[in-house]
């Protein structure tokens, strides 16, 4: 939920984030407009100029959520991007080595079917992960997409498929052997 989130995000001690579009939204429920933004109308409108942020919890929950000058598509983009500022900040503060220590104060903000033992088996895929070697696949709007109004007032995107099938066969296709590296990974 949003208040575990937060407290995620404070407990890796922030996240540095790039800010590669600018975003201009309301202040939000439960959240903190990052500091760098400034207010943009007097109806409470606040921009968060193009740069590198230091965030903390409330501030990346703002980034998360804001959706006022943006597509549900960069909505969807910008959580992903947080989960890897996440990672990498507990990566470098060495607290991927510490989850028995973690766990307790995590549990209440996490709900999943895998035990300590298992998440405990994934640390060493966790330390050794490249993020360059991480493929993303994203739909672009209006490139893979098109915006298509239901008769029943619902708006929904449909497939243009000459140039959705190429990104299709990518993702569905699996790594040849000289693209695996099964070194840990099970």
């Amino acid at each position: 939920d949003l208040t575990g989130f937060k407290a995620l995000v404070d407990s890796v001690g922030g996240v540095q984030l790039a800010v590669d579009c600018a975003l201009q939204d309301l202040r939000l429920v439960d959240a903190e407009v990052p500091a760098g933004a400034y207010r943009a109308s007097d109806e409470d409108y606040w921009v968060l100029p193009v740069g590198e942020y230091q965030m903390n919890g409330a501030e990346a929950l703002w980034y998360a959520r804001s959706r006022h000058n943006s597509s549900d598509f960069d909505r969807g983009r910008r959580p992903q991007q947080l989960l890897r500022a996440i990672w990498r900040q507990a990566r470098e503060n060495g607290l991927l080595t510490q989850i028995p220590q973690l766990w307790s104060e995590a549990a209440p903000y996490i709900q999943t079917s895998l035990t300590l033992e298992d998440i405990l088996s994934l640390v060493p895929v966790a330390l050794n992960l490249d993020p360059s070697k991480i493929e993303q696949f994203t739909l672009v709007r209006t490139y893979h997409t098109q915006p298509w109004q239901t008769p029943d007032g619902d708006y929904v995107q449909l497939p243009i498929y000459e140039t959705m099938r190429p990104l299709l066969a990518d993702f569905y296709t699996p790594p040849t052997a000289n693209r695996l590296a099964p070194e840990g990974v099970t």
